[in-house]
């Protein structure tokens, strides 16, 4: 659906009204969306709007930031794309503070895709690898739906089949519904393997990752100490595979 500008000055989203009195105005300049008022709306709609109506650019001038729409694709992780795949990763850690090294725990990293065989996908953009997601299958289903048990000495969801695991995605990259997006892709995979439920794992400091889990309907189960440089404090989520 094409929002429409109505004579009361709003602008009419597919799942949002913006009145000028307590909501965002915006310019329209050819090929940017300019924010003149307020908080954008739902990023989600506001993308998926802007990319119908061929909207390049978002520019916000209360922080001076633009942020670029341009098309997303999500294919499996190539062999020469683990340097790039791994990159992302290694951004995303020092943009946080994490400890980055030649430790087990990154050795995955150096066998993209081998050391996910159950599947393991990139988001690219602009030819740019911007985030990346696996998923990992349990050989077999994990006992005690729904709460913490311990598997070859980790902390573990009981009643998963299967992990959603790596999911990062590059700062400049954010707020376009990539993240969103490798999430369908690997659930869909997970679902197509006969699985009911993934766990996951999150460090606590990725807040905008815990909201997009919820989203899903992910549930909030408990917590462990990740096996990182850094013992990281991890929030594990059960996360329910509806059928599709």
């Amino acid at each position: 659906m094409t929002p429409t500008f109505a004579p009361s000055g709003a602008w009419h989203f597919p799942s949002t009204i913006l009145q000028p009195q307590d909501h965002s105005l915006f310019q329209r300049q050819p090929g940017v969306l300019t924010l003149t008022e307020g908080d954008l709306p739902d990023p989600e709609t506001l993308t998926a709007w802007a990319n119908a109506n061929h909207i390049r650019a978002i520019f916000n001038p209360a922080d001076h930031h633009t942020t670029w729409l341009t098309p997303i694709r999500i294919r499996p992780c190539e062999p020469e794309d683990a340097p790039l795949a791994a990159g992302v990763v290694e951004q995303v850690f020092t943009d946080y503070g994490f400890t980055w090294d030649d430790s087990d725990y990154f050795q995955d990293l150096n066998e993209l895709p081998g050391s996910y065989p159950d599947g393991f996908w990139v988001a690219e953009q602009d030819g740019h690898i911007v985030g990346v997601g696996g998923l990992e299958l349990h050989p077999m289903p994990f006992p005690n739906p729904g709460r913490l048990v311990q598997i070859d000495q980790e902390t573990r969801i009981g009643g998963t089949q299967g992990e959603l695991v790596r999911l990062y995605v590059l700062a400049s990259a954010r707020r376009q519904g990539i993240a969103r997006h490798l999430c369908e892709c690997i659930m869909n995979e997970a679902r197509h393997r006969q699985c009911h439920a993934l766990e996951i794992w999150s460090d606590k400091l990725f807040q905008e990752a815990h909201q997009l889990y919820e989203k899903l309907g992910a549930q909030r189960i408990g917590e462990r100490i990740c096996p990182d440089p850094d013992q990281s404090p991890e929030w594990g989520y059960l996360l329910p595979l509806n059928p599709a």
